[in-house]
């Protein structure tokens, strides 16, 4: 008979254990359905005065931009104060992307002027001039009727898209890099060579 009553008794403990486990099961269940039906009473805990940041909250999270921004920074400059190529030719190849766009939504050409004695760019009706650091080099390959001088010369897109073409490099001691600007379909492509 012993065997019979620990039978018995794991019947039992196992019969327990499911209706707890169905029960807690359901609870789940009804949380999961419903998890905003108990965040009033959150709300209500709160005291009235706890709305909003303070200002030491305030400080940590300027002083978390200010160290990104510095990082930043940090991050376009190389070793010994040089200016890093990558980031310089990415802006340049997106200005001239931005410029193919103007020219297509506007339904216009759209110039972009190319100064190599004073090392800027400007794209027409847009900002001001960008100017390149002195420590890069640029140049400018075009179509000669598009060269105003040995100095100065320009791309133009066209409002289908298409472009007159050219080459841009931007160089430094260690790095060239050529954003071509096809004719036909006025994309930029950049390639990298090591110098």
């Amino acid at each position: 008979m012993p065997m019979i009553a620990e039978t018995n008794a794991l019947l039992d403990a196992r019969n327990e254990a499911l209706i707890l486990a169905r029960m807690r099961a359901g609870n789940l269940a009804h949380g999961l359905k419903s998890p905003l039906l108990n965040y009033p009473k959150v709300l209500d805990r709160q005291q009235p005065g706890d709305s909003g940041f303070t200002l030491l909250e305030m400080l940590v999270v300027l002083a978390i931009v200010s160290m990104t921004i510095a990082a930043a920074t940090i991050s376009i400059r190389g070793s010994g104060g040089a200016v890093r190529l990558q980031p310089l030719a990415v802006l340049v190849a997106a200005d001239l992307k931005l410029a193919r766009a103007d020219a297509i939504l506007q339904n216009r050409p759209v110039e972009v002027a190319f100064d190599a004695a004073k090392h800027a760019y400007q794209i027409q009706g847009h900002r001001s001039a960008v100017t390149l650091p002195r420590t890069i080099g640029f140049t400018l390959m075009t179509p000669a009727e598009f060269r105003r001088n040995a100095d100065r010369a320009h791309l133009i897109f066209f409002a289908d898209g298409s472009s007159t073409g050219g080459h841009v490099t931007l160089t430094n001691n260690r790095l060239a890099i050529t954003l071509a600007v096809d004719w036909l379909t006025g994309a930029v492509t950049a390639t990298k060579s090591v110098l």
